[in-house]
């Protein structure tokens, strides 16, 4: 059968070359090298050239070599090397010159030179040069080869350390070219690093151009060949790391072709990565032969273009992944003729690639076309191949890991009853999520589709044909381990079946699981035989699977055998079609089962208060509406993302007996959801999704992958989740959380209308999200990160937790502990200053009296006498914890036995000790407490803090007198003022024996200082005091005595007169 390519993705150019050839070899780790550009432009190319560039062995990276209007030897062998005989930089120039006969040129790096200049302007008959680096070469060596002669030989040896020298100059012009050039770059070994070869104006009889990156290679070259003839015989191997190398450009314009036209490209070995090679307007040789590689001769992301040209006789064009094969191949053929031989080899790991696109459009298609696609081993991911117009026999190999390829598209449009051969397969001549589809066309007499799961079969495998007319016999092998698939997928619409249909699915061997065939719209063909294995060419349930559609002919009634096609039931070995007819079908009498259901666009079915069973898949692209509280199961994949489920009340339980089932859901939720898989097989989110109520996990594992769920009931864990990056939200009313061994997530949200109660510990590895809602953890705890490389992070607006909290603290800054009781939130916030060693805290709050043990303590004037009874916080130091330094801030909401004011101390002790006060007090301001750069560290036993009370005092005066009655006392100072906070107001009495605070005292109006001037004279020894009104009540200062003593008095004067008459 004919077959035609179309949209061909991977652009092919085809010039005309002349009868000769030209040989380049460009390596990666093999003689190849990076960043090689070689230019060759109005010139007809030497009989023989041979150039080798390396990387790593005998290959460079960066070379570049110049010949311009000239005319080359006819043996020019040039070896340039990296770090063994090779060399770094490297510049090979000649121009405007006739080059000898015979010319040799020996660089090196490590074993050679870096830096390397030669010009070469008519050299002699035979020259032999050599550099060398650290063994008989040089470093920044520079080269002008200007011989008079053609005869003389010239031979140089240059060496660094032994056996050479640095920067030597030779110079040679005027010269002929010789018959034969070989050139050879090198990166690493014999090889050089920035290399550039151009060659314009000239001709040669053979060409052979040698290219590598890291052995005798290169990277990043460009290869320009214009407006010239090329040689009889022309090679070109371009390499990546082995042979090979990376970014390349080929282009060859405007010139006829040679006979023979072979094209090498490579990746890792013998290749390279991201290629470009154009040919336009050119004739194409009678062969051609195109390698192109990934990592073993091949490369990544290369486009080949071709356009508005003739086609060779024969073209065979190898395309591969990491072994002769690439990634992401775009291979486009335009507006031209096919060969009569077109050989397709396209690989993913091993001669193969992965997301391929193959397209031919507006072309005849050869006599004979084979086209084999791998995966790992000649297979491939994502292929894409149309045809129109096949050629006479048609073979197409499609494999996952060994000539297989996953998610393969395959579009034919055969004319002729010709043979048509497609093998599919999954690890082994197989492949995954496989598409085959034929529209528009006529069937060949025979097809044989084949489709493995690891051997020979395919995953999750779609076989579509609409619009045509089949082959009078169709074959269709899906398998699961040996020739056999799981959640396999065959549809067939529009169309007239074959005479005779065979389609063999298995599970393990020649079997499969999961599996569902979907004929729509279309008459069924004369024979059909469908096979399914369970264990080893076997079903464990049924051996033929029927198709059964509803016509809804009589009314709602699932139970009604008139509502269905073959006027039977469904039962759980039938497939369950709802088609979009008036009457959709209603499960309300008893409970219904099938293998698998499909409710095509459109269409509807309701779940009445009783259960349903599907052993395997349920695709919904209609509407399912579930009312009152049935189980529905599901053994296969729920695919909802282009219907809508509405669940009810009901539990959905997922119970898959093998691999992978997934749940896609768009619209809708669940109400609850059962995870009961068997051991080894997984039920996997492929969206996010809202499960009202409870979820249980009770067997197998559920794998929320990168998703968000949503849970507004219990989280019950007896078995595995897998958390992936997914993000969990818990927004129910008073939720439990349980899992023996610790449930693990990676983002958690808590926006919980009451509580959530954890019944064992709970992992979040990265955020912590508290929006609302009280965490109660009871003897378990919440821990926030898993280790120092990932602390995890808190992001808080409301709530708190009840119980304990684990945080990594892993960097100077201020970390949030939400704790608290029922009542009251109790955050306490540490610092962290200087002196820390990572590790992390667990911290709780524990509404206990906390003791007085080390009370009283005096700070600057305070008397901390009491401590509050509400409770006090515990912080632990683990997984080597140290923390030199730090401060706290404690909210001691609720902490009512004393007075919290300003002067309200934080008190800390190790290990249930005595209380004491260390590092500097902060004000408090109700209620938060504040206490700055602790300095004794975070105990391994566990620190308490509580909240010490102030105890208020009226403060001190001075000072006490004596004074004369009838005088005034002296101004009262203030000494000291009241704490905490005051209305002052002094008092006095005349009785010794008073108290303050008794009745023998006086206020004395207008007194409200701190300090106070008394301004009556007193006539009796007089006692003061100050009161004070604190915010603990009133208080008294020191009593201070004046003491009133009477005036002294000296009574009446006399005078004497003296006499001194006697």
């Amino acid at each position: 059968m004919l077959l035609r390519l179309k949209y061909i993705f991977l652009f092919i150019v085809f010039i005309s070359i002349s009868n000769k050839i030209v040989a380049q070899f460009k390596g990666g780790d093999a003689n190849g090298g990076d960043s090689q550009t070689l230019t060759q432009s109005m010139c007809v190319a030497p009989e023989n050239q041979n150039i080798y560039f390396g990387g790593s062995a005998n290959g460079a990276s960066i070379a570049s070599l110049s010949q311009t209007l000239c005319s080359l030897p006819e043996n020019g062998n040039i070896y340039f090397g990296g770090n063994a005989n090779g060399s770094s930089i490297q510049r090979l120039m000649g121009s405007i010159c006739t080059p000898p006969e015979n010319l040799s040129i020996f660089f090196g790096g490590s074993g050679g030179k870096a830096i390397q200049s030669l010009t070469l302007c008519t050299p002699p008959e035979s020259t032999s040069i050599f550099y060398g680096g650290n063994a008989n070469g040089a470093s920044s060596q520079y080269f002008i080869n200007c011989p008079s002669g053609s005869a003389t030989p010239v031979s140089v040896f240059s060496g660094g350390n032994s056996d050479g020298y640095a920067f030597n100059k030779l110079s040679q012009s005027t010269c002929l070219v010789i018959e034969n050039t070989n050139v050879f770059f090198g990166g690493n070994s014999d090889g050089f690093f920035n290399k550039s070869l151009i060659q314009s104006a000239c001709v040669s009889e053979n060409l052979n151009i040698f290219f590598g990156g890291n052995t005798t290679g290169f990277a990043k070259s460009n290869l320009l060949q214009t407006i010239c003839l090329p040689p009889e015989n022309q090679s070109i191997f371009l390499g990546g790391n082995a042979g090979g190398y990376s970014l390349k450009n080929l282009l060859q314009t405007s010139c006829p072709s040679p006979e023979n036209y072979n094209v090498f490209f490579g990746g890792d070995a013998e290749g390279y990565a991201i290629l470009n090679l154009t040919q336009s307007i050119c004739a194409i040789p009678e062969n051609n032969y195109i390698f192109q590689g990934g990592d073993a001769d091949g490369y990544y992301t290369g486009a080949l273009l071709q356009t508005i040209c003739p086609v060779p006789e024969n073209l065979d064009i190898f395309i591969g992944g990491n072994a002769d094969g690439y990634a992401i191949q775009k291979f486009s053929q335009t507006v031209c003729s096919t060969p009569e031989n077109l050989n397709f080899f396209v690989g993913g790991n091993a001669d193969g690639y992965n997301v391929n696109k193959l397209v031919q459009t507006v072309c005849s298609v050869s006599e004979n076309l084979n086209i084999s696609f791998g995966g790992v081993a000649n297979g491939e991911s994502f292929q894409r191949l149309v045809s129109c117009t096949p050629p006479e026999i048609a073979s197409i190999y499609f494999g996952g890991i060994a000539n297989g390829a996953s998610s393969t598209y395959i579009t034919m449009c055969p004319s002729g009853l010709y043979t048509v051969n497609i093998y599919s397969g999954g690890f082994s001549n197989g492949a995954s999520s496989q598409s085959v589809k034929q529209t528009i066309c006529t069937a060949p007499e025979n097809r044989n589709i084949y489709f493995g799961g690891n051997a020979n079969g395919v995953s999750n495998s779609k076989v579509t044909q609409t619009v045509c007319t089949p082959p009078e016999n169709l074959n269709i092998y899906l398998g699961g381990n040996a020739n056999g698939t799981s959640n396999s997928m065959a549809l067939r619409s529009v169309c007239t079946p074959p005479e005779n249909l065979n389609i063999y699915l298995g599970g393990n061997a020649n079997g499969s699981s999961n599996q569902t065939i979907k004929p729509s719209v279309c008459p069924a063909p004369e024979n059909w035989s469908i096979f399914f294995g369970g264990k080893a060419d076997g079903y464990a349930y049924r051996s033929l699977i029927q198709p059964y559609f509803w016509t809804g002919a009589i009314d709602h009634n699932w139970h009604n055998p008139l509502n269905w096609s073959l006027e039977v039931v469904p039962d759980i070995n039938s497939l369950a079609i709802i088609t979009n007819v008036l009457n959709y079908p209603i499960i309300s009498i008893a409970t219904a089962t099938a293998k698998s259901i499909v409710i095509q666009s459109g269409a509807r079915l309701d779940v009445n208060n009783k259960d349903l069973s599907s052993e395997f898949n349920v695709v919904n692209n209609g509407t399912i509406n579930i009312t009152g509280n049935p189980i529905v199961t599901i053994g296969g994949n729920l695919s909802s993302e282009n219907g809508t489920f509405n669940s009810g009340s009901s539990k959905t339980i997922f119970n898959t007996l093998n691999g992978t089932q997934t749940i896609n859901i768009n619209s809708g939720n669940f109400y609850d959801v059962e995870i009961k898989t068997a051991i080894a097989a997984s039920c996997k989110l492929a969206c996010s999704i809202t499960i009202r109520n409870n979820l249980n996990i009770t067997s197998g594992s559920f794998d929320a992958s990168t998703y968000n769920l949503t849970i507004g009931g219990n989280w019950n864990d007896l078995s595995a989740f897998i958390s992936g990056t997914s993000s969990v939200l818990l927004n129910g009313i008073n939720q439990t959380l349980s899992k023996t061994t610790g449930e693990n997530f990676y983002n958690l949200t808590v926006a919980n209308n009451t509580q959530i109660i954890l019944n064992d510990n709970l992992f979040v590895s990265n955020n912590l999200t508290l929006t609302s809602g009280i965490i109660t953890t009871g003897v378990n705890r919440i821990s926030l990160g898993t280790g120092i490389a990932t602390p995890g992070s808190l992001t808080y607006t409301s709530g708190r937790i009840i119980g304990r909290m684990e945080r990594w603290i892993t960097s100077n800054s201020t970390y949030i502990i939400p704790l608290g009781t029922s009542d009251n939130m109790e955050t306490i916030s540490l610092t962290v200053n200087s002196g820390l060693t990572a590790g992390s805290i667990v911290a709780y709050f524990l509404s206990n009296n906390p003791g007085n043990a080390g009370l009283p303590i005096i700070e600057s004037g305070v008397s901390v006498t009491n401590q509050f009874t509400e409770g006090y916080w515990n912080l632990t130091a683990s997984n080597g914890l140290v923390i030199n330094n730090y401060s706290v801030s404690l909210a001691a909401n609720g902490f009512v036995s004393y007075t919290l004011n300003n002067d309200a101390r934080v008190l800390k002790r190790t290990n249930g000790g005595f209380w004491t006060l260390e590092g500097t007090h902060v004000d408090a301001s109700n209620p938060n407490c504040y206490r700055n750069n602790l300095t004794g560290g975070i105990s391994i036993l566990g620190t308490q803090f509580t909240i010490g009370a102030a105890d208020c005092y009226g403060g001190q005066i001075a000072a006490n007198q004596s004074i004369c009655s009838g005088y005034t006392p002296s101004p009262f100072t203030n000494l000291l003022s009241a704490k905490v906070g005051s209305t002052y107001t002094w008092q006095y009495t005349v009785n010794a024996a008073a108290v303050p605070g008794d009745s023998n005292w006086t206020d004395i109006p207008l007194s409200d200082l701190p300090g106070f001037t008394y301004s009556l004279p007193l006539s009796q020894s007089t006692w003061f005091v100050r009161k004070a009104s604190t915010s603990c009540g009133v208080r008294y200062s020191n009593v201070l005595a004046v003491t009133v003593v009477p005036a002294p008095f000296t009574g009446p004067f006399y005078h004497i007169p003296n006499s001194f008459g006697y």
